[in-house]
């Protein structure tokens, strides 16, 4: 998914199909070959003010960790599918990673205070602005 070109999707397809087989080294290669397109994705779904707190690079290992956790639950094995677990994953990690830092925020400024949650206003303001970039 980081090449140009089919040849580097089918290699990622591939990739992806023996992971899923149980072969240990084609997820590692399958993950280092996701890592680039994950860290150039978190760098630019970051607003300004979330990207001094947050390394892309960090971001980045929490997706990877997460798909990594994941895989092996995957039902569906056809690209679009494949594709659209990798991504709905990475906005979740996004997401929590908004919930944590308004959560940090009012825990500094109001140790007493409730942690965000969905329907908070906060919490919804810096999703619409996520989704601005």
């Amino acid at each position: 998914m980081s090449e140009v070109g089919t040849g580097g999707l089918d290699r990622t397809l591939e990739e992806f199909r023996s992971a899923l087989d149980g072969d240990e080294d084609a997820r590692g290669e399958l993950l280092e070959r996701l890592r680039p397109r994950f860290v150039l994705w978190a760098a630019s779904r970051l607003s300004p003010a979330l990207r001094k707190l947050h390394d892309p690079e960090d971001i980045a290992q929490e997706i990877l960790l997460a798909i990594h956790r994941g895989l092996d639950g995957l039902e569906e094995h056809g690209s679009a599918a494949f594709r659209g677990w990798l991504f709905r994953v990475a906005e979740n990690r996004v997401r929590d990673l908004v919930a944590r830092s308004i959560a940090w925020r009012r825990r500094d400024a109001d140790p007493g205070g409730a942690l965000p949650g969905p329907g908070d206003g906060e919490f919804l303001r810096v999703l619409d602005e996520l989704r601005e970039r």
